[in-house]
C-alpha cells in the first residue's frame, strides 16, 4: 500500500467516523424530543483495481424502532381518545343531573314532588299542602328545562366539534400525502429518510387518535391507510376527503349529518359506520332522555347527546 492510499484510508475512516459523531450527537440531543427515534449509521468501502480503499459511502442512516411496539401504541390511541371523551360526556352529563345526594337534582326534586303530591293526596282541602304541590312541581319544572338546554348545549358542542376534527383529519392527511412523496422523491435520490419517516409517524400518531386504522406499507415507500372494516382512507400517494355538515341548531329526534369519504376513485363511504373506536366515533341513540356515546374514525369519540320529549 502506497502512500497515497494509506493517507486516502485514513482521510476517509475520519470522515466516517465525523459522521458517526453528528449522528451520535443528534441521538444525544433528541432523546427527550417526543416521535424522534435513535439513527445509526453504516458505511459501504469500494476499493481499487489493487485492493486499496478508494471511498467510503457513509450517507446510509437508518432508525432504529420497534415496529410491532410503535404498531400496538398506534392501535391504543384509538380507544384510549375514545374512553376519555366518554369519561368527559359522562362526567358532565352527570353534572346535569346531579346525584341521589344532591337537593336540587332531578331525582331529588322528582322525590319532593312525589311526596307532596302525596300529602295532598291525603288531605286535598289542605291549602298549605296544595301550595307546597305547585312550588315542588315549579322547582322541578325549572330543573328539567334547564337540564334540557344543558343536553342540547353539549349536543351542538359535539356536532362543532367533530367538524372541526374533520377538518383536522383532511389536513394530517395531507401532510402524510406531502411526506410520503418527499420520502419518496429521498429515496429514489439515495438520499437518507430518516428523518422524514420520523414527521410521518408523527402525523400518523395524531390520525391513530381520530380514528382506528390499519396502517401499512404501500407501494414506492408510501403508507396505506385503512378504516378498521377496510375502508379506503389513503392508497397510492394520493389521500382521500372527508367531508362532514354541522347541523347548526339540532332539534330533539334529530340525529344529525355524519362523515362522508370521498375516495380519489369516486367511491363514497360512511366514515362512523366504517370505524370502531377513536375520538371521532358516534352512535346516536333516540330516546325521551337518551345520551349518545360515540364519535368514531382514523382514535374521533364526540359524545353525541339527545333529548326527546
Amino acid at each position: 500500500m502506497g502512500l497515497t492510499s494509506a493517507l486516502n484510508t485514513a482521510v476517509f475512516g475520519i470522515t466516517y467516523n465525523q459522521r458517526q459523531l453528528d449522528v451520535t450527537a443528534s441521538n444525544i440531543a433528541n432523546a427527550d424530543t417526543a416521535g424522534y427515534s435513535k439513527k445509526t449509521i453504516s458505511a459501504n468501502a469500494y476499493f481499487d483495481g489493487q485492493g486499496n480503499v478508494a471511498g467510503i459511502n457513509a450517507t446510509e442512516i437508518r432508525r432504529i424502532v420497534n415496529e410491532q411496539i410503535q404498531a400496538d401504541y398506534f392501535n391504543s390511541l384509538a380507544d384510549t381518545n375514545y374512553a376519555k371523551q366518554i369519561a368527559d360526556y359522562t362526567d358532565r352529563l352527570d353534572d346535569i343531573f346531579g346525584t341521589i345526594d344532591d337537593s336540587s337534582s332531578l331525582s331529588a326534586l322528582v322525590g319532593e314532588l312525589s311526596s307532596a303530591l302525596t300529602t295532598l293526596v291525603n288531605d286535598p282541602g289542605n291549602y298549605t299542602a296544595q301550595k307546597e304541590v305547585v312550588a315542588a312541581a315549579e322547582a322541578f319544572a325549572r330543573e328539567l328545562n334547564t337540564s334540557y338546554e344543558q343536553i342540547a348545549d353539549l349536543r351542538q358542542e359535539a356536532d362543532d366539534t367533530l367538524a372541526g376534527q374533520t377538518v383536522a383529519i383532511n389536513n394530517l392527511l395531507s401532510s402524510i400525502e406531502d411526506i410520503d412523496a418527499a420520502i419518496r422523491d429521498a429515496s429514489q435520490a439515495g438520499v437518507s429518510t430518516a428523518d422524514m419517516e420520523d414527521e410521518r409517524d408523527r402525523l400518523v400518531e395524531q390520525l391513530s387518535g381520530y380514528l382506528d386504522v390499519t396502517i401499512t406499507d404501500g407501494s414506492n415507500e408510501t403508507l396505506f391507510i385503512q378504516t378498521s372494516d377496510g375502508q379506503q382512507l389513503y392508497a397510492d400517494n394520493q389521500a382521500s376527503t372527508l367531508s362532514f355538515s354541522a347541523s347548526h341548531a339540532l332539534q330533539p329526534g334529530e340525529t344529525g349529518n355524519s362523515v362522508m369519504v370521498t375516495t380519489p376513485g369516486g367511491t363514497t363511504y360512511d366514515l362512523i359506520a366504517a370505524s370502531n373506536s377513536g375520538s371521532m366515533v358516534e352512535r346516536r341513540h333516540s330516546g325521551r332522555s337518551s345520551k349518545t356515546a360515540r364519535h368514531d374514525c382514523c382514535g374521533i369519540v364526540v359524545g353525541s347527546l339527545e333529548c326527546n320529549g
